[in-house]
């Protein structure tokens, strides 16, 4: 499974191409939509299908939506719950994380992420964002209705895979990665 991000993208297009049959990647969180498309999950999880040999799936959704009964119905759909089932079997997980201290991250480019909700879910010891969930320093979701409209896949799931693989590369985000071990 693959977020999204530069760091990641980076790290994907760095890989050596491999025939993996009978292996699918999975986008594990919906799209930014806005911002460098390259680094979008979309276009990783089909440039990481294209060096594996693998087929991917895509979680067509915004990362982020208005409500959580929104959320809900998009997650109700076909489509999108037998995405969010894949990624509950995961063998390796690739994920950028975003750093809440870092205004360019890709969650603040593409607008899901304001200076302001920055500067706030700091202030209630937010530290970082996986997925899109934001995270405290504990590695626990905020206890914020932000959270609830994150469009992806439970961060339970990335624990559950055998590989979990989170990606950063500067160092503002050194609190960040922390935050997610």
């Amino acid at each position: 499974g693959v977020s999204w991000g530069r760091d990641l993208y980076d790290a994907v297009q760095s890989l050596p191409r491999l025939e993996l049959h009978n292996t699918q990647v999975v986008q594990l969180a919906g799209g930014l939509g806005e911002g460098n498309v390259a680094s979008d999950a979309p276009e990783i999880a089909r440039l990481f299908s294209d060096k594996l040999g693998a087929s991917v799936r895509y979680l067509y959704a915004p990362t982020v939506v208005q409500t959580s009964a929104t959320k809900t119905t998009l997650l109700e759909q076909a489509q999108l719950a037998q995405t969010v089932t894949l990624a509950s079997q995961l063998d390796i997980a690739l994920t950028g994380i975003g750093a809440l201290n870092d205004s360019s991250s890709s969650l603040s480019k593409a607008g899901y992420l304001t200076s302001q909700d920055q500067t706030a879910f700091q202030q209630l010891q937010g530290r970082a964002h996986l997925l899109g969930y934001i995270l405290n320093d504990a590695g626990d979701c905020l206890k914020h209705d932000y959270n609830n409209r994150v469009v992806a896949a439970p961060l339970k799931y990335l624990k559950r895979a055998r590989w979990s693989i989170g990606i950063a590369t500067l160092p503002q985000k050194a609190a960040a990665i922390l935050a997610t071990l």
